[in-house]
């Protein structure tokens, strides 16, 4: 089989874990975001308190991460900064005090998470006892909206319901909050002739940012 070498990939098709558009030269993306809004609708939000609690789940695809970076949107609330935010990873119980001066554009707040809190697989994230969270509802009439994977705590956390969103607790969605950014487990990238072979680039850390 004839090996195709190139030093040129601006013209290959490429998906957005490949950067070839700053140089000639394909790289790896530094980050890789993990979400479960759409983003289309962020005006609603809820407060969080010692009962009243949110939890997020995302699966992270490999044992050997690096760390992580939540973000979470608060939009202009700063009650965080005065009375800290309870955040529990997987069970560990942190603190999350607001540094507007940290704080990235729009009103998402940030928490860096050590990688000995996460683990392969579905990770839990819980927030509770101060501050807010925002969230996205599913479009309304979108029969196959895809099993939510948000869910709410009225009693301190004992008990979860999904489908209880919002201050009517009726809303199907998912908050806006968790972004956790780190390297693809897989990244593609396809040159523009048919006659071209693919060319793959793999990798399998997981972290905030390199």
């Amino acid at each position: 089989m004839k090996k195709i070498t190139t030093a040129d990939f601006r013209d290959y098709r490429r998906d957005r874990f490949i950067d070839a558009q700053t140089t000639p030269a394909a790289r790896l993306a530094p980050t890789y975001m993990l979400t479960n809004e759409m983003g289309v609708d962020g005006d609603i939000c809820e407060e969080l308190s010692p009962a009243l609690c949110a939890k997020v789940e995302f699966d992270i695809p490999s044992a050997k991460t690096k760390g992580a970076e939540l973000l979470f949107y608060v939009n202009a609330d700063k009650s965080t900064a005065d009375k800290p935010m309870r955040l529990q990873v997987n069970g560990h119980v942190l603190t999350h005090r607001q540094d507007r001066e940290r704080m990235l554009t729009g009103g998402w707040d940030r928490k860096k998470i050590a990688a000995k809190y996460l683990k392969e697989g579905t990770n839990e994230f819980v927030f509770s006892h101060s501050g807010v969270l925002h969230i996205d509802p599913f479009p309304g009439g979108l029969a196959d909206a895809p099993s939510s994977r948000s869910s709410r705590s009225f009693d301190g956390g004992k008990t979860w319901h999904q489908g209880t969103l919002g201050e009517a607790r009726a809303i199907e969605g998912e908050y806006r909050d968790i972004r956790p950014k780190g390297r693809s487990a897989r990244r593609s990238s396809t040159s523009p002739t048919k006659t071209a072979a693919a060319a793959s680039l793999r990798g399998w850390a997981f972290a905030a940012c390199t």
